[in-house]
């Protein structure tokens, strides 16, 4: 048997998704690394030796502040490359505009990964 999951970008608001969207495609586009694209597709493109058996629809979700979505943002690797390669105000305009829509920093807004599931028995 093999089980491989990911998850896809979160959704928090649709006014937050599309600034987050932007910064994710365009901003931080060049920045990702090649295999991202797999995660992306939920590993759809790639060849696996399985018969595969259809998941549920799953996803993660959290309650979170302001604070803890940028922080979240802050991990990945792709923004750590585009602020070592052309610094950080783009990352500080992006901040600025999921400030003024997310609204009180102490806000909790319900944040959701979607779940992507390859599982079957091996052939």
């Amino acid at each position: 048997m093999l089980a491989a999951w990911c998850y896809s970008n979160c959704r928090a608001a649709r006014e937050i998704d599309e600034i987050f969207g932007h910064f994710y495609a365009v901003t931080l586009g060049a920045y990702w690394p090649r295999g991202r694209r797999h995660i992306e597709n939920g590993y759809q493109s790639i060849a696996l030796p399985i018969d595969e058996i259809p998941a549920p629809p799953f996803e993660m979700v959290e309650e979170w502040t302001l604070p803890q979505y940028l922080g979240y943002i802050r991990t990945w690797s792709g923004v750590a490359k585009f602020i070592e390669a052309r610094g950080e105000a783009q990352v500080l305009e992006f901040e600025a505009a999921i400030t003024e829509t997310w609204g009180s920093p102490r806000l909790l807004r319900r944040v959701r990964w979607p779940m992507h599931f390859r599982i079957g028995q091996l052939r």
